[in-house]
This record gives structure tokens, sequence and C-alpha cells, in this order.
């Protein structure tokens, strides 16, 4: 169980229950929210070019490639192998309960 497997309907769908999943155990199984908002209408957003593996290429890329010039191109190139934007996925995750547990969720792929 990882990040990634919060980009998939199925782990979703038996996972992020409304009115019982709290914030917390949204952390636990997604990671940390790329995004996100509180407020009268809270919500985590995360974006799938932005964790695990794919989200460390990119962050890696831009830091190594400012400390070490040259070295960029060859990531981009590994970037580009990984077919980040393609695959490109979004979770929208709600909280608008009372209780601050999920009251829905949206997977955009």
């Amino acid at each position: 169980m990882g990040a990634g497997d919060c980009f998939d309907d199925t782990f979703l769908k038996q996972n992020l229950i409304a009115g019982k999943t709290t914030k917390a155990q949204v952390e636990k199984l997604c990671g940390s929210p790329t995004s996100s908002r509180s407020g009268s209408s809270p919500l985590y957003q995360y974006d799938s070019t932005k964790t695990g593996l794919q989200g460390m290429l990119g962050t890696f890329g831009s830091t190594i490639s400012s400390v070490i010039p040259g070295v960029g191109g060859s990531l981009e190139t590994a970037e580009k192998a990984t077919d980040i934007t393609s695959s490109r996925k979004n979770l929208t995750v709600y909280f608008y309960n009372a209780n601050g547990t999920v009251s829905g969720y949206n997977l955009n792929k």
C-alpha cells in the first residue's frame, strides 16, 4: 500500500468511506497531500506526478540540475521515459462532514 494506490478506483472505494475515514487515515493511506484547503470547504488534493517515484524523479531532477549543470538533460530524458504527463491523475478528497471525516472524493484520470 502506498501513494500510488490512491489513484486506483478499487482501492479508493474500499478505503475512503464517507462519514468514517478521517484526515489522519487519508494521510496514512495516501501520504501528505500535494495541496490542501481548510475552512468551510476543506479538501486534500493529490497529483500523481508529485507523489511516489514520479514525484521524486521530478523533484530530484530540479534539485540536481541546479547543483550540477548539465545533469538535468539526462534526468529530463528519464522523466519522459516514465511518461509522467500522459499518466497524470488527480485525486480530490472532500471533508465537508461536521466531524471532519471524508464526505466524498473525485478521481480525474
